[in-house]
């Protein structure tokens, strides 16, 4: 019983950071979905723009604990399989948050020309 606490107990922070992360994508999602003007399209860039550089500052984070971790690392002293080495859950999450950061730059250019098109139609 006590184990399943504290299993708990660890899951509940990460759980919490996973719908914080999840909240703040639906929410920039749903922002993109409802913008007509061109005020409204450069806000959704704005944001989206904010959103992609903290998940560029994310990748960087998770790339310097993997970093950390594998420094005393010898491979081929071990023989293991990389999923098992030090700083591979690190590097794995340092490359969905770069390609999260990516979709977000991508909505960011395209909501930014959305609003360029809507102040410049007659």
């Amino acid at each position: 019983m006590a184990t399943v606490l504290v299993i708990a107990g660890l899951a509940g922070p990460a759980a919490r950071l996973d719908g914080q992360v999840a909240d703040q994508d639906r929410a920039l999602s749903r922002m993109a979905a409802i913008a007509e003007s061109a005020e409204q399209h450069a806000r959704v860039a704005a944001e989206a723009r904010d959103r992609a550089t903290q998940l560029d500052a994310e990748a960087r984070r998770h790339d310097r604990t993997a970093r950390r971790l594998e420094r005393q690392w010898f491979p081929n002293e071990y023989k293991t399989a990389s999923m098992l080495q030090p700083g591979y859950r690190e590097r794995q999450r340092a490359a969905k948050a770069r390609h999260r950061a990516r979709e977000a730059w991508v909505l960011a250019e395209r909501h930014h020309e959305i609003a360029a098109e809507l102040r410049n139609a007659p």
